[in-house]
């Protein structure tokens, strides 16, 4: 790690020590809803994220994180929308709140993988590698939301139904997911040193673009292609 900067090995650490958090509350539940502890875990990384990059001095970690926190908000219509109108996303009852059929977290979850992956952009960027960039991004957040998938449906978080999958991955998302990672980058950066409009503005483009992904690959893969 000698070849790292400060705030990489900063990043490094906040998301090992997050995970070892994860793994305890969610091993120990002391009688806790999984849905609550979920929840707990989700405000926990949004508020250590900004707090530790306040008191370590990481202005970039604080820019990205306003641009992501509400576009973690907005993508909770994309997750409403596959849930309540097309029945291909089931949320099970973990006893978290709601907003409409979501968990309340699902509403700040969207933060963590897009934090690393908008981040390792930025580090492949910063190292003359532009060219690069767009595909080391859109590879990592097919990896990030199908590994998601895969794995998440046992704590459960969320669960496909009803469409084509592999290790229960669904695949009509696998563009969607990887172009929603692209898309968080370019909007990002697009929005460097402009008014805070301007980043509502490109969140709520990027959430339109996986919304549109989404019914886009569904009716391709599912009505088309595997009918």
């Amino acid at each position: 790690m000698s070849n790292l900067e400060r705030s990489e090995r900063d990043a490094i650490l906040l998301h090992v020590v997050f995970g070892i958090v994860v793994l305890l509350v969610l091993v120990i539940s002391l009688g806790i809803p999984v849905g609550q502890r979920l929840c707990g875990l989700v405000v926990f990384y949004n508020v250590a994220l900004p707090a530790l990059a306040w008191r370590r001095g990481h202005a970039e970690w604080l820019r990205l994180w306003a641009f992501l926190a509400p576009l973690s908000a907005l993508q909770v219509f994309p997750d409403w929308f596959l849930a309540d109108q097309l029945d291909v996303l089931v949320f099970p009852d973990t006893g978290s709140p709601l907003i409409g059929v979501v968990p309340v977290y699902m509403a700040g979850l969207w933060t963590i993988p897009l934090f690393i992956i908008v981040l390792l952009g930025r580090r492949v960027a910063a190292q003359g590698r532009r060219d690069i960039v767009p595909a080391v991004v859109a590879a990592a957040s097919l990896l990030f939301f199908a590994g998601s998938e895969a794995t998440l449906w046992r704590i459960p978080i969320w669960r496909a139904q009803g469409v084509t999958m592999v290790a229960h991955v669904a695949l009509y998302l696998l563009v969607p997911e990887a172009v929603l990672g692209l898309a968080a980058f370019v909007a990002y950066e697009s929005t460097l040193g402009r008014s805070v409009w301007h980043r509502l503005s490109a969140a709520f483009t990027v959430m339109l673009i996986y919304l549109g992904g989404v019914c886009l690959f569904y009716f391709v893969v599912e009505r088309l292609l595997l009918a």
